[in-house]
């Protein structure tokens, strides 16, 4: 007997609920395979398949190009309530590492974690960089 490869079913029939949910929907929406889109998005057909069964999450360099290749952003999953969970959005949708981050502050990495989780209160100072910070990329065409 030959191998059986596990097929995800397709997203329409479950909610999409992580990044390689949209993923899947979107291939299988334009027929692509995974070589195809890995092709599209710049990674490998294995880190394809580790999205689309959960098993990991995208590098953040590699969201900027799912969000090209799906054509939206998904609000569910980009979507902030708090000032940790906004930096951390705004991070991820621009493809920045938490260290890319924090030298663009000009704070330190563990800061960076600690913000984002809400485990540090930022001071007003380090409120009015961050938000200048998001506030000139936004602007950028």
């Amino acid at each position: 007997m030959g191998t059986q490869i596990f097929a995800p079913s397709y997203p329409s029939s479950r909610p999409l609920i992580t990044l390689g949910d949209h993923v899947l929907k979107r291939r299988l929406d334009l027929k692509l395979d995974r070589q195809q889109t890995a092709e599209m998005i710049g990674t490998d057909k294995l880190s394809i398949a580790n999205w689309e069964h959960n098993r990991s999450g995208p590098r953040p360099r590699y969201i900027p190009k799912i969000i090209d290749f799906l054509g939206y952003t998904p609000k569910d999953l980009f979507t902030p309530n708090t000032f940790g969970e906004e930096i951390r959005v705004y991070r991820q949708i621009h493809g920045l590492t938490q260290k890319q981050m924090a030298d663009k502050i000009g704070i330190d990495k563990g800061t960076m974690r600690y913000l984002e989780k809400e485990k540090h209160e930022p001071t007003k100072r380090m409120i009015e960089k961050i938000t200048a910070c998001i506030e000139d990329n936004l602007k950028k065409p």
